[in-house]
């Protein structure tokens, strides 16, 4: 029973002592509150940080600052890029002072943006707007915020850059213009080119050109815009582009791993095992020869599209050497050249088969996957093992050029007797009628990847250069 009492008195007292503690904590309060008073702050813009005695009370533009004790303080204000502004303030009981600051009153919260470029002389645009200034200029009494500068000027690349201008400060804008008269390169890094592991490369009557990525669709260049067609936004079958060429209507026939689309500008017609007699989708080379008709090589036979249909030459039923097509070309005399892989190289002439033969008349067996033809009208083939054959008057021999080091991936030969080569590992080369050989890779001709896959030559003599992985290369000659 004691025990009882005793633990009921210490509870009555605890107890008591707490009323007291709260009751002294809430006069404490009521003391703190009657002897402190409220700011009102406001700041255009808005957003700027409230430091009181140069404590940041945690609060931002517009509002109020409240339990500061009555008398003198210094209320500042700071925000990004501006500079900060002090203002003595007086609190006194029943006045709530207001404090307001414009800081586009003030002159000194003004930067400047110090433009040059190399050359100068290119014009100036700021945020997408012409300026109808050129470099080299200072712009005064600019805001403080962040701008976007652009330079221009003819035969070099636009560039620019986001600079943040600070009140009170100059903002200086260095760029040197990439020089683009002869050579111009583009990637995912410098123009809207969707993917820089291009494999094909062509151009239309209107100069548009046409380019194949390994794995996100066709891209039309067209001025200087890119436009993207893949599975997705068109009627493209597939985004694993393999080859392009496009016929005598303009229209551009596209060799996909899912199979041949067609497009005409505003349509597209797809060709696949599931709706023809294709028997393989894996479109290796096509070409479109000038009456009208698309070759396609696949892996099990060769495909022919007209007006007619679609037709399907295979081993068995035509004189095809083998149902893997690695190589197309169509020659002047309109001979149907077909590389048969490890089966040899076969041409179809007036609706005959014939098989390229060697000297000791045996089958031409090495795998062949590139063709063109001289001024002459030799046929040369190109060999996986980076040997190169000729045919002329049915006569077979090797084509006596300078090393190049590199397997064959493309042939561009001109009527000028220029033989462009595009190589798997050692960039690009140009034969020269007298036997010279230039090489081009790296350096000033922008073409900065070993692997070209497409040479194209445009209707204004520049030469096209797909690369797979360093973009599209264009050399204006």
């Amino acid at each position: 029973m004691k025990i009882v009492k005793l633990i009921l008195i210490v509870c009555i007292s605890i107890a008591m002592f707490s009323c007291k503690k709260e009751m002294a904590t809430e006069q404490n309060m009521r003391n703190d509150t009657l002897y402190k008073g409220v700011i009102f702050v406001n700041s255009n813009p808005p957003g700027s940080k409230i430091y009181v005695d140069s404590m940041y009370s945690g609060l931002n533009t517009p509002d109020s600052a409240r339990g500061i004790s009555y008398g003198s303080h210094s209320i500042t204000l700071k925000q990004e890029l501006l500079p900060d502004t002090t203002i003595i303030c007086s609190i006194t009981e029943n006045i709530i002072p207001n404090i307001n600051v414009d800081y586009y009153a003030d002159p000194k919260n003004y930067g400047s943006i110090f433009c040059q470029s190399f050359p100068s002389n290119a014009d100036i645009t700021i945020n997408n707007v012409s300026t109808s200034i050129k470099t080299p200029f200072t712009f005064f009494h600019i805001f403080p915020g962040k701008y976007n500068v652009k330079y221009s000027l003819k035969n070099y690349r636009a560039d620019s850059i986001t600079v943040k201008v600070h009140g009170s400060q100059t903002s200086p804008i260095y760029i040197t213009l990439e020089d683009t008269t002869v050579w111009v390169d583009y990637t995912t890094s410098n123009s809207k080119l969707p993917d820089n592991y291009t494999v094909a490369i062509k151009g239309d009557s209107r100069n548009n050109i046409w380019i194949g990525t390994a794995s996100t669709g066709l891209a039309k260049f067209s001025g200087n815009k890119f436009t993207l067609y893949n599975s997705a936004n068109s009627g493209l079958i597939g985004n694993d582009i393999l080859s392009i060429d496009v016929d005598v209507n303009d229209n551009i026939w596209i060799g996909t791993s899912d199979g041949i689309s067609k497009f005409d500008g505003a349509n597209w017609i797809n060709y696949t095992s599931s709706n023809s007699i294709i028997k393989n989708n894996f479109i290796n080379v096509l070409i479109c020869t000038v009456d009208g008709k698309t070759w396609a090589g696949t892996l099990l036979g060769l495909v022919c599209i007209d007006n007619s249909g679609v037709q399907l030459f295979t081993k068995s039923n035509s004189g095809l050497l083998g149902n893997i097509v690695s190589g197309l070309y169509a020659d002047k005399e309109g001979r149907i050249w077909v590389a048969c892989g490890d089966d040899g190289v076969c041409y179809l002439q007036n609706g005959v088969w014939h098989r390229l033969n060697d000297s000791n008349g045996d089958v031409f067996g090495r795998r062949t996957s590139v063709f063109a033809e001289d001024n002459s009208g030799a046929i040369w083939g190109a060999i996986d093992t980076m040997s190169i054959w000729k045919y002329y008057n049915g006569v077979l021999s090797d084509a006596t050029i300078p090393a190049i080091g590199s397997k064959i991936n493309c042939f561009v030969f001109e009527a000028s007797g220029d033989k462009w080569i595009a190589t798997d590992a050692n960039g690009a080369f140009l034969l020269k009628p007298n036997g010279t050989l230039i090489h081009y890779l790296g350096g000033a001709t922008h073409i900065n990847s070993t692997c070209v896959k497409g040479i194209y030559i445009d209707k204004n003599n520049a030469v096209w250069f797909a690369t797979f992985k360093g973009g599209v290369v264009k050399y204006k000659r």
